[in-house]
């Protein structure tokens, strides 16, 4: 039930939209009754046993607080720590929650269903006669090159910390996954063309509906990872699949892969990317200061959400940033390799999956919000099912790094190639 409560107030919103309920403080409600069926399921100790993702969450919560010290601390500051205490209680909560792999599908089950309701609210705003959605909000700007590449004549949004088409594609991404469980066996032939018709297609569609390139392009990889990993693709057809996506984009929409538009909204993206290193170059150990982002722009946020840690708490606040995230996804494949039970397996891999969609779209807008701590919960939930610690030792130190500094000379050598 706590789950139910904490989507629903995230995705649903109904305390921003629903007359009787506007205004209503949900969290009031939300976490008192977490830490209740908690303690009933004697599960509120599992909340505190920390490992060494909690490890690099608290360094990052410190290089918040570091990073507005060093730069000021202000209003915007005050509110920063206030969402990372929220998050951190969102991570630990949903790990606590989670004692075995039905507890795991089960989250998984509310996130598809949540999606699946906005999912019918993004195609019903689509065909709406007066261009309005559920909650009064209208259509996004599109782009009169959608509209020729894509068949595009308006863009859905949703409200709250989706009142986006990027972000609100998220959440279409990031459900996918939890749904390709029921397009594989144990489940039959009826079952799966059932999923596939009223699950994956409403899904895909309100993914298409908001038009957002990198939420398309983030849905397209979801699939290709749940392929690769349902057929063991060994690394040498992995690469020679890469090599054939690469050659597709070519001849995908031009809406899809240029980065020059009518409305230079990629062109933006990428001026806010050069000024994310511009940050980084002032200040290496503390950045901007978190949540300073925006205030320093003048115009827009990072719409990249590596990049926006990176220019507001330095290189040591974006490793502790992307150590985390290595973590759990290190965890879940340890649960993966030792697990016998094929259906145990899947769980681990959706909520895998689901976070790499979700960080994929991470790459063309910034996503730091209750969602991404929610999907790490259980990350850090189902790599303990298989009672396995996971630890970060030399080597994990090594990767991490290594990722770390790909992405940032990646995204310097485009963005130098682009002016």
């Amino acid at each position: 039930m706590p789950v139910w409560l904490l989507l629903g107030s995230i995705m649903i919103a109904p305390q921003l939209w629903v007359p009787g309920l506007i205004d209503l403080r949900v969290d009031f409600v939300v976490y008192p009754v977490w830490i209740l069926v908690l303690i009933a399921r004697g599960r509120l100790a599992e909340a505190f046993r920390f490992h060494a993702l909690d490890g690099f969450y608290a360094m990052m919560y410190l290089w918040v607080i570091f990073s507005s010290l060093a730069n000021g601390w202000t209003d915007i500051s005050s509110h920063q720590l206030y969402l990372y205490t929220k998050y951190w209680v969102v991570l630990r909560f949903t790990c606590a929650s989670i004692k075995d792999v039905r507890d795991l599908r089960g989250a998984g089950y509310a996130f598809m269903v949540m999606a699946l309701i906005l999912a019918v609210e993004g195609i019903q705003h689509t065909f709406s006669p007066t261009g309005t959605g559920w909650a009064g909000q209208s259509f996004a700007w599109i782009d009169a090159e959608a509209a020729r590449s894509i068949g595009l004549k308006s863009r859905i949004r949703w409200i709250g910390i989706f009142d986006g088409p990027g972000v609100f594609c998220v959440v279409f991404t990031s459900a996918l996954p939890f749904a390709f469980r029921y397009l594989v066996p144990p489940m039959g032939l009826a079952k799966r063309g059932l999923a596939a018709a009223f699950i994956v297609a409403p899904l895909g569609l309100a993914a298409y509906y908001t038009g957002s390139r990198g939420g398309i392009l983030a849905t397209a990889a979801s699939l290709a990872i749940f392929a690769l990993s349902r057929f063991r693709i060994s690394l040498g057809k992995l690469v020679l699949t890469c090599l054939v996506v690469l050659a597709a984009l070519t001849l995908a929409p031009a809406y899809l892969t240029e980065t020059k538009d009518s409305n230079h909204s990629a062109q933006g993206r990428i001026d806010m990317w050069a000024l994310g290193f511009q940050m980084v170059q002032t200040n290496p150990i503390f950045g901007i200061g978190r949540g300073n982002f925006g205030r320093y722009t003048g115009r827009l946020v990072a719409h990249n959400s590596g990049l926006e840690a990176m220019g507001e708490m330095g290189i040591p606040g974006l490793f502790a940033w992307m150590a985390m995230l290595y973590l759990g996804f290190k965890g879940l494949a340890v649960g993966m390799r030792s697990t016998q039970d094929p259906a145990n397996r899947e769980a681990l891999l959706a909520v895998s999956i689901a976070m790499a969609g979700y960080l994929v779209s991470s790459l063309f807008v910034s996503l730091e919000s209750e969602i991404m701590y929610f999907l790490l919960g259980l990350m850090a939930g189902g790599s303990r099912i298989s009672g396995l610690a996971t630890s970060f030792g030399r080597r994990d130190f090594a990767t991490v790094t290594a990722i770390m500094l790909t992405y940032i000379v990646v995204f310097k050598i485009y963005v130098a190639g682009y002016y």
